[in-house]
């Protein structure tokens, strides 16, 4: 009687073939999702903390984690929300 499809299938069927073209499968894939996690990771502990203290001091010690954690949620929870926001406003009329 109704067909049980993934609420990924249903958006894909009513999203137009020329956005589908121009995301190119980026939000579909979960590859994707966590190769930008990957890339947020390694740039918030190196570039958040800078290069020299990570070479320098050894990583264990407090004041050089916490910065880098905090820094590493904080562009988790923005690429997250991004990634959302991308989705809506793509996938809603």
């Amino acid at each position: 009687m109704f067909e049980d499809k993934r609420p990924h299938t249903r958006l894909m069927e009513r999203t137009p073939p020329d956005i589908r073209r121009a995301i190119g499968g980026l939000y579909r894939s979960r590859t994707a999702t966590r190769l930008l996690i990957l890339v947020a990771l390694v740039s918030a502990v190196f570039g958040g903390v800078g290069l020299d203290v990570c070479l320098s001091e050894p990583m264990w010690e407090a004041h050089v984690w916490i910065p880098a954690l905090l820094i590493v949620l904080a562009v988790w929870i923005f690429v997250s929300i991004l990634l959302h926001a991308i989705r809506i406003k793509l996938f809603t009329k």
